[in-house]
């Protein structure tokens, strides 16, 4: 078959490029590159400027705001491609056989629609199905668009894989960054998260062997950026991570290693953060949130402590910290100095509702429009218009944050 894969438009008042890659697309090319033809239309691959860390800003264009965003006083953008450049690729490939496109957050859905309206213009009678996390869980509403599917593969014929190797993807193919998932799963269940409903229960682990036989293949090539997309990376160290960590320092291989989930302060041993350090590990970001909820303030000191010990600077080494938990937002400051004071940067997210978690469930009770209109979910401004937060109020507060990180740590 001939089969397109998109990576949609991030349709947002911010949008930053952390080792955004569209991973499930990765998992197809790589399952059955080898039997169909595909050609990969990544939106986000409109990069203005990239850092050495593999990060980078997206090319952006204001659009009009919704009116669900009138008095957010910030304009609003779609990041990445041209329109002209995706009419452009949609039609030098050839009428597909299969369209798929992965979606992520919910409130980003205009970015899909325009995906799906533009396809649809060009091949009319073409089968186009939606994955990932914004359609998995708002199924009805992105059913508006697109034929929705519960698994990437339920289109394909599984044997074809028992008969055919796996394709090894190239750095370029992968925009020199090599995304590793090697839990699917989080031992924990926060009330404000989703993970549990889209990984489904337990635990699953990825085999090293398969990891290895890609990652030499992507240093080959030229790779040397790596993401780790596990929402609990640290789980089972001693038996997951740490035989890849090994591997890397052992083959002395020169590779970037970035987890920017938020990993679990209190698996973080002095071992941990040494061979974490030694195997290349350039950004690390801690789970928060509030440090009488999350985890203990000991338990945070002390990994940050290691982490320090390790090697690890300031500007690598991060922590979560979210606006909405608590109304008092002289909570968040001493929160933040506390980070801050540990050694650690500071990085501030705001409380939204995921569909499917229990904060979620609360709040619809109270406001049923955030389910029927997923723009309301977006964490740039749900605290504004459902939770009684000032904007300007929250803005100095992020500014005096800003400025304390800025003067202690250099």
């Amino acid at each position: 078959m001939k089969i397109i894969l998109i990576n949609p438009w991030i349709t947002d008042f911010k949008a930053y490029d952390e080792w955004m890659r569209p991973y499930p697309l990765y998992q197809l090319m790589s399952r059955f590159g080898n039997v169909h033809e595909f050609k990969l239309i990544d939106c986000l691959s409109g990069i203005e400027k990239r850092k050495k860390n593999g990060s980078a800003s997206f090319q952006s264009i204001e659009i009009d705001k919704p009116d669900a965003y009138k008095i957010i006083p910030r304009k609003y953008k779609r990041y990445g491609i041209s329109v002209k450049e995706f009419q452009d690729a949609v039609l030098a490939f050839g009428k597909p056989d299969l369209v798929q496109i992965t979606t992520l957050m919910t409130y980003w859905y205009p970015g899909v629609k325009l995906a799906v309206d533009v396809v649809k213009e060009i091949y009319p009678d073409v089968h186009i199905q939606l994955g990932g996390i914004y359609a998995n869980l708002l199924p009805q509403h992105a059913g508006n668009f697109a034929s929705v599917g519960n698994n990437i593969y339920e289109l394909y014929d599984n044997n074809e894989t028992l008969t055919n190797q796996h394709k090894l993807l190239t750095s370029n193919e992968l925009r020199c960054v090599m995304p590793i998932r090697m839990i699917k799963g989080c031992p924990d269940n926060c009330t404000y998260c989703s993970a549990a409903l889209l990984n489904g229960p337990g635990l699953q682990f990825t085999e090293l062997s398969d990891l290895i036989i890609q990652l030499e293949y992507f240093i080959k090539t030229g790779g040397k950026q790596i993401v780790f997309y596990d929402d609990a990376s640290l789980v089972n160290f001693d038996k997951v991570l740490k035989p890849l960590l090994l591997y890397i320092i052992d083959r002395g291989m020169d590779l970037q290693l970035n987890f920017p989930n938020g990993v679990h302060a209190r698996m973080i041993t002095e071992e941990v953060a040494t061979l974490l350090f030694a195997a290349g590990t350039k950004t690390i970001r801690l789970g928060y949130e509030r440090k009488d909820e999350k985890i203990s303030s000991k338990a945070f000191t002390v990994a940050a402590a290691n982490l320090v010990k390790a090697g690890f600077k300031p500007t690598e080494v991060g922590a979560y910290l979210l606006i909405g938990l608590s109304k008092d937002l002289n909570v968040i400051l001493e929160d933040a100095r506390f980070i801050t004071e540990c050694g650690l940067g500071v990085h501030l997210n705001q409380l939204s509702p995921v569909p499917g978690s229990e904060f979620y469930k609360q709040i619809i009770r109270q406001f049923p429009e955030v389910a029927t209109e997923p723009l309301l979910q977006n964490d740039m401004s749900f605290i504004f218009t459902h939770m009684g937060f000032d904007w300007n109020e929250v803005f100095a507060v992020k500014e005096e944050i800003r400025t304390n990180q800025s003067q202690t740590i250099t």
